[in-house]
């Protein structure tokens, strides 16, 4: 365990424990220093813990203060800090359900059909201690490992130790090749490339795919030539639980190259500092932060917004590339229109559809509601998040005034494809391929349901929501309210003329943005 404390280290703790149990407590912190304490912690069941982080005070930890925990394999287990007031609980996973050096089935050769399923029958298999196999055999070598699985993983992390090339699955699903072609893969197929030297290749990748139990974890390594060779492939493998109290997500914290263009302090981007941030001036807008370092299948964005909500990025992507930053070509995994955010709040956006086992990542970094973006942490997550079975919009009903009034209808999930909409929309309105519906009409019509329909990855998807477009029988007026600061204290009403009824009310704390204008069309 790694606590880096800044001021007011005698303030926060932290403790481990087993169904209310103490296991570990933390010891006394010293300020402005980085200490690293080694436990040999007492099992729980597939070793799942409770970590809850302290703050004595009550005034949360300093910024810049956080708390790793490492595993076996120098693997980060978790990594974060204290960000409500007093107190935080989180699960925490130590578990290993593979480790190196275990025990696998191994065959090689030609292969049956089927081999990759958790249901196969491999007892005709050899059984083989991996790292002492002396011996070399003949073709394509193929392992199989079973391992228990665990629900409400955030994430996993896989190492594979391999050189030539390479296939894995798990409970019959490929979801990694390297060195191999496109397509259908024989036992006779010859890898297409090689790395110079034998490693561990890390990787990680949502935790949805290891909820099953038991699961088996299935690996073919293929060869340049035909012919005999030794067996050197090797893996361990670790699962994550949530280190977001908001999501079942798991933030990234290996290391990070940041490499920027158009920002100042462009590492604080993500130092887990929750006071320190990276500032974008609006003439070098957009931005582009590029992270390398390890493989994740990244899928999520936890973003920060410290005491200054206004200014942390409203408008903004995350994408992916599998080419080198200097010629890649970029795909948005999460995509992100003016945001709004709660003083003090974590605000995570997810990826549904659009996430892969990227080579490497940059955010684009286009807006805030100020003339400037501040920074404090936009991290990278791995999450858990089900795949939806359905369009849901923002709101089930809409109702706008004709002739008057900008129609703007949103899906809740901005990754929807090739959408189609029927009926077919009033005239005036128009539907974009991800679902959002724009316009204005110029007749009133009564309320009518629409059911849209999306081709997303193969899939189809459907939802519907309902449309009134009113006439006003007396006086349009249009209210704009132009805040600048302060919005979330600001309230109004209005009446009528007797002053007893009324017409508009907008709360404090119900939505308002600095320096950016409000709109409402009534008809009185």
């Amino acid at each position: 365990m790694i606590k880096k404390s800044t001021s007011w280290a005698n303030e926060e703790s932290f403790k481990i424990l087993v169904n209310e149990a103490l296991v570990k407590e933390s010891p006394a912190f010293v300020n402005s220093a980085t200490q690293t304490f080694e436990y040999c912690i007492s099992g729980g069941p597939n070793h799942q813990y409770t970590l809850r982080l302290f703050d004595s005070v009550g005034d949360s930890w300093s910024s810049g203060s956080w708390l790793e925990i490492r595993g076996l394999y120098n693997n980060v287990f978790f990594k974060g800090y204290l960000t409500d007031s007093r107190t935080e609980s989180y699960s925490l996973s130590l578990y290993f359900p593979i480790k190196t050096s275990d025990q696998w089935k191994m065959t090689s050769g030609s292969i049956t059909t089927g081999w990759t399923a958790v249901d196969f029958n491999d007892q005709g298999w050899t059984t083989v201690t991996l790292g002492s196999v002396a011996s070399a055999v003949s073709g394509t070598q193929y392992f199989r490992k079973t391992f228990m699985g665990l629900s409400s993983m955030a994430a996993y992390e896989l190492a594979l130790q391999y050189r030539m090339g390479i296939v894995f699955y798990i409970n019959g699903v490929e979801l990694y090749r390297d060195n191999m072609p496109d397509g259908e893969v024989q036992s006779s197929t010859l890898a297409i490339g090689s790395y110079p030297t034998l490693q561990y290749r890390k990787f990680l990748r949502s935790g949805s795919e290891v909820a099953v139990n038991p699961s088996v974890f299935a690996i073919e390594i293929h060869f340049i030539t035909a012919g005999e060779m030794f067996v050197d492939f090797d893996a361990w493998m670790a699962l994550y639980t949530p280190s977001t109290p908001e999501s079942i997500c798991y933030v990234y914290g290996d290391a990070i190259n940041i490499q920027s263009s158009g920002i100042s302090n462009p590492s604080n981007l993500f130092d887990f500092g929750k006071g320190t941030f990276a500032n974008i001036q609006s003439g070098n807008l957009p931005a582009t932060i590029t992270f390398l370092g390890s493989r994740p299948m990244i899928n999520g964005i936890r973003v920060w917004p410290s005491g200054s909500p206004t200014s942390a990025p409203s408008t903004f992507s995350f994408e992916g590339s599998m080419g080198s930053t200097s010629s890649a070509e970029w795909s948005p995994i999460v995509s992100v229109e003016d945001a709004v955010y709660q003083t003090t709040t974590v605000k995570p956006f997810f990826s549904y559809f659009n996430s892969k086992l990227y080579s490497s990542y940059r955010a684009v970094i286009t807006s805030s509601f100020l003339t400037y973006v501040y920074i404090y942490e936009m991290q990278p997550m791995v999450c858990n998040v089900p795949i939806p079975t359905s369009i849901q919009f923002e709101q089930p009903n809409y109702s706008f005034y004709a002739m008057y009034e900008e129609v703007n209808i949103r899906p809740v999930v901005n990754e929807w494809q090739n959408c189609q909409v029927t009926p077919q929309l009033p005239q005036g309105l128009t539907m974009d391929a991800s679902c959002h519906i724009t316009g204005r009409v110029m007749t009133a019509q009564t309320q009518v349901q629409y059911q849209v329909t999306s081709q997303t990855n193969g899939q189809t998807y459907q939802g519907n929501f309902y449309l009134r477009i009113m006439s006003c029988s007396g006086m349009v007026v249009t209210v704009l309210r132009t805040y600048k600061s302060s919005a979330f204290n600001e309230a109004f009403t209005i009446k009528d003329a007797s002053n007893q009824e009324v017409v508009l009310s907008v709360e404090t704390n119900s939505g308002q943005i600095n320096n950016n204008n409000w709109e409402r069309v009534l008809c009185l």
